[in-house]
């Protein structure tokens, strides 16, 4: 092949694209129906709820307790399977939640370390690990 051809034919040639990026809306009021912690079910009666803003903000309330979005949180949808950071008000208390989660329809499965050790790379919680399995529905606007 002619080296000038080539050279044309490359620099005519598009540009490689990025894969689209995942984008992922957790803003909203979820419900906990499944919980495991160390490899076992948590059955437990609570009313327990899981509330995420638009704006990087996020809470856990139980009952008729009123919710204060004082957390924040940051989600990486570059990563695969998607990355979410659940910094706590208190981090003196608690290291943050380092973890992974994914939205199906209205189902939020979310999968987090609690002792920042390594991210979640599957959704499951091994029994002897610190890794909590959450699965909630969305709750519906009334």
């Amino acid at each position: 092949m002619n080296p000038t051809l080539g050279l044309v034919l490359l620099l005519a040639a598009p540009a490689i694209k990025e894969a689209p990026k995942k984008h992922i809306n957790v803003a909203g009021e979820w419900q906990v129906e499944r919980l495991v912690v160390n490899g076992r079910p948590i059955d437990s009666t609570a009313d327990r709820k899981y509330i995420f803003s638009a704006d990087g903000k996020w809470t856990r309330t139980e009952g008729e307790e009123t919710p204060k979005l004082l957390r924040t949180f940051t989600i990486d949808s570059s990563k695969n399977p998607i990355a979410i950071d659940m910094k706590l008000s208190d981090p003196a208390k608690a290291a943050a939640h380092i973890g992974i989660v994914k939205i199906e329809g209205d189902t939020m499965t979310l999968c987090y370390s609690r002792n920042q050790a390594e991210r979640p790379t599957k959704f499951e919680s091994p029994e002897g690990s610190t890794v909590v399995l959450i699965v909630m529905k969305r709750k519906k606007k009334e």
